[in-house]
């Protein structure tokens, strides 16, 4: 899931603006990534790596729409990420179901009867049979 949202982030959040936005992201995000002089040259698929591993949950797709509300010329690109996020959220549900009702569908039904009967008793009497008994001597 965390990869749908990476690549959400980096083709539709880091991808559709312009380097002058870009700069701007990279000045906002600043201390959530905790970037470093040398992390400030970093270009667009560096930055999605890093907001993937500083917010593993959903790859900081929710930081940039966050961001992207406040910025005036990017807000129709906030609708877009939101947008792409739940797209993204029910085609992950919609595969857990399917694999659940995989999963139940090969499990072994409890309705059929399971042998439960052992074969050194004899059914009738209780006892164990004589060949048991004699081949333990």
């Amino acid at each position: 899931m965390v990869n749908e949202y990476k690549r959400i982030v980096l083709l539709t959040g880091l991808m559709d603006i312009t380097d002058h936005e870009f700069k701007m992201v990279k000045a906002l995000l600043r201390k959530e990534l905790k970037l470093n002089k040398m992390q400030d040259k970093y270009d667009r698929v560096k930055i999605a790596d890093l907001m993937e591993d500083k917010f593993p949950k959903d790859a900081g797709l929710d930081q940039l729409i966050k961001l992207y509300k406040e910025i005036p010329g990017l807000r129709n690109i906030a609708d877009t990420l939101k947008k792409a996020k739940a797209k993204a959220k029910m085609k992950q549900i919609k595969k857990r179901k399917t694999a659940e009702k995989r999963q139940r569908r090969e499990e072994p039904s409890t309705s059929q009867p399971m042998s439960t009967i052992n074969e050194d008793v004899e059914p009738e009497t209780g006892r164990r049979s004589t060949q048991v008994i004699k081949a333990r001597k």
